[in-house]
């Protein structure tokens, strides 16, 4: 778990730190070799041509440039990598998953906005407050099939260590939010 705080605080963006937590990936140097490889074979799978070209080419031309500068402990290394990225399972952390897609899709601190004018018509936007723990808990519960209040109780306290650590602030009132 180390490990993985440490990558999410280097990365750039909120949707990389969200990846990282997903943990689809085992973290090795060659990740973005690897996926160009997969990306290659699902277009081919799927039959789209002009992207298995591109990811081919991407994937040739990395692998040239290894051969070429004569970087045999690199593919050694490649090779270990390989084995890593086999055998890892995924094991996504939700709570952080939950907590960066939201802080990334509202920004740090926004929440859901609708309000209606005079006129009648229904604004929706976003609104500089902390995001909403009941909406992680819901977002949550769509996440993960058999999700209870017990599960709740120990995710809540992992959104609220994790919201700390990260600096983003969390708003705890239960119930519907006030227009």
């Amino acid at each position: 778990m180390k490990k993985m705080i440490e990558r999410i605080r280097d990365a750039n963006t909120w949707n990389a730190r969200a990846s990282i937590a997903a943990n689809k990936e085992p973290g090795t140097p060659f990740d973005s070799l690897f996926d160009e490889a997969k990306h290659a074979k699902q277009c081919a799978k799927h039959g789209i041509r002009r992207n298995q070209e591109m990811h081919l080419q991407n994937l040739g031309l990395k692998l040239a440039g290894i051969i070429l500068r004569g970087e045999s402990q690199t593919l050694h290394d490649m090779a270990r990598a390989l084995d890593t990225w086999k055998r890892h399972k995924a094991k996504p952390n939700h709570e952080l998953v939950v907590l960066f897609n939201m802080a990334g899709m509202f920004g740090t601190g926004w929440r859901k906005l609708r309000t209606i004018a005079k006129d009648g018509k229904i604004t929706r936007g976003i609104l500089g407050k902390p995001l909403a723990m009941r909406d992680m808990r819901a977002t949550l519960a769509e996440r993960i099939a058999d999700y209870s209040e017990e599960d709740w109780q120990s995710s809540r306290k992992k959104i609220k260590r994790y919201a700390k650590e990260f600096g983003i602030p969390l708003d705890e009132t239960p119930g519907m939010p006030k227009p």
